[in-house]
């Protein structure tokens, strides 16, 4: 089994390497974050960013300086989720052997990491979530040891890289507390009154680290009501009104398994399996167990208070602990029901999606809104006199490879407006300003469309002038009316 888990860190690998240099287009989220380490020096990128954008600043700070080696490409901004991505892969093997798992328990762990479509893809994202796994995979890592405390050295170790990583990864302060909560059970089993200062240093520390950067910078950020808003179906409803808001605690396996693992439509199948698994686990290693599972209360608690939202990306981060718990709760009750049949209906039931989209990944990887194709042709085709408008969902993602110098768009660029409130309203403003009456050509680009808006805007330059779709790429698309 030891060659088949090599086996699946090295498609793990491949996927990540093939998402990466793929090369998608920045899409919308990337290119608002890109544009703001462009245009900010590194003390600029601790204050409110533009675009409502909030990210980690080490985070940050580390893009910026691997941006500008590179000259700011899609290379340079994504070398560290890149990287990161890779090293979380490597660090679950050491994890596996750290927890004594058995060859099964890490051959079944491995397959749902490492072929996790959710991984890869932001292993070639510009987002700070590739990076959050990775660092909740080193905490976990050095933090999970029932000796940590009668060694100042792997308290040292784990004090740095939770205090380091908090201002890496927003979300680690979850795993963190797990974390603490396990070694705080391995000094009630012991009681050594020694223990309890390195106890207290880690978490003190950890604490401080948190605090600074809270005082200094979180609470100074004026997007975060900006982003409660966005982010507001996002958070649980108590108490839940109605069958939407029923809907999404009922939810929460599918969103927990789809956002981490990348598995859809068996998500209470999933609970079940690692609830027995828990079970099962628990006479052996239930600390560690417990350790892994606080995360996720913690997370519904601070999602109902309007903390964090419990959506998608967010919970990437839970990807390390949801794919030991589920990986090791299938072997625990394969060995317990010793019945083939059943075995392999599991078996598919839970590994054949990761593995089939892992390996359709490798020949296909992921795109998002292919927006480079659009504006190449559009600089090699247009006229000095001609009009772009640029839908206001591909706007940034424009600003961005016009500020790199990826392409220059002739003629006058007029970029979209957004109007939250109304939309097609901003949508008229914007067509209002076009040379609709002239005899000038008009071209459209349609990136990160919302609600059918392109239709909209076709149909109000439709009445004056003739519309011909010109070139079309994944997400993307390139009208010309004259």
């Amino acid at each position: 089994m030891k060659r088949l888990s090599a086996f699946f860190i090295l498609i793990g690998v491949i996927v990540r390497f093939r998402q990466y240099f793929h090369n998608k287009s920045l899409w919308l989220d990337e290119a608002m974050l890109a544009l703001n380490i462009i245009n900010r020096n590194y003390e600029q990128l601790l204050q409110t960013l533009d675009y409502q954008q909030m990210a980690p600043p080490a985070f940050l700070w580390v893009s910026k300086l691997a941006g500008s080696w590179q000259g700011y490409t899609e290379w340079g901004l994504r070398l560290w989720p890149f990287l990161a991505s890779l090293l979380a892969l490597l660090l679950l093997w050491q994890l596996l052997k750290s927890l004594s798992a058995s060859a099964a328990e890490q051959l079944a762990v491995i397959v749902l990491f490492a072929c996790s479509f959710r991984l890869s893809y932001y292993a070639g994202e510009f987002k700070q979530y590739s990076s959050d796994v990775f660092w909740v995979m080193l905490c976990l890592l050095l933090g999970l040891k029932a000796d940590l405390l009668q060694s100042w050295r792997k308290a040292a170790a784990v004090l740095l890289a939770g205090a380091v990583g908090l201002w890496f990864s927003h979300p680690l302060i979850f795993v963190l507390a797990g974390i603490g909560f396990y070694q705080l059970w391995q000094w009630q089993l012991q009681r050594k009154p020694a223990d309890l200062l390195p106890l207290a240093a880690v978490g003190g520390g950890w604490l401080m680290s948190l605090g600074i950067q809270y005082v200094f910078i979180l609470a100074k950020d004026t997007n975060r009501a900006a982003m409660q808003d966005y982010w507001k179906e996002a958070f649980l409803p108590v108490p839940p009104h109605g069958k939407a808001e029923l809907e999404a605690w009922l939810n929460i396996p599918q969103q927990l398994f789809y956002s981490t693992l990348g598995i859809n439509s068996i998500g209470w199948l999933l609970i079940f399996i690692v609830l027995a698994g828990v079970i099962l686990l628990w006479e052996q290693k239930r600390y560690w167990v417990m350790a892994l599972l606080l995360p996720l209360p913690l997370i519904i608690v601070a999602s109902v208070l309007k903390i964090y939202p419990f959506s998608s990306r967010l919970l990437l981060f839970l990807t390390p602990p949801t794919a030991l718990l589920t990986g090791m709760g299938i072997v625990a009750i394969i060995k317990r029901l010793n019945h083939p049949a059943l075995t392999l209906l599991l078996v598919l039931l839970v590994f054949i999606q990761p593995v089939a989209l892992a390996t359709l990944h490798i020949f296909k990887p992921i795109e998002n809104e292919e927006i480079k194709p659009l504006l190449r042709y559009y600089e090699q085709n247009a006229r000095a006199d001609d009009v772009l408008y640029i839908y206001y969902g591909g706007g940034n993602a424009a600003r961005y490879y016009e500020t790199i110098g990826f392409a220059k768009l002739p003629g006058r660029v007029i970029y979209g407006n957004f109007d939250r409130n109304n939309p097609l309203r901003g949508i008229a403003q914007d067509v209002s300003q076009l040379p609709i009456a002239e005899s000038r050509r008009i071209w459209v680009l349609f990136s990160h469309i919302l609600n059918k808006e392109d239709l909209y805007t076709r149909e109000l330059l439709g009445s004056y002038k003739e519309g011909k779709l010109m070139q079309k790429a994944t997400g993307t698309e390139l009208y010309l009316f004259e």
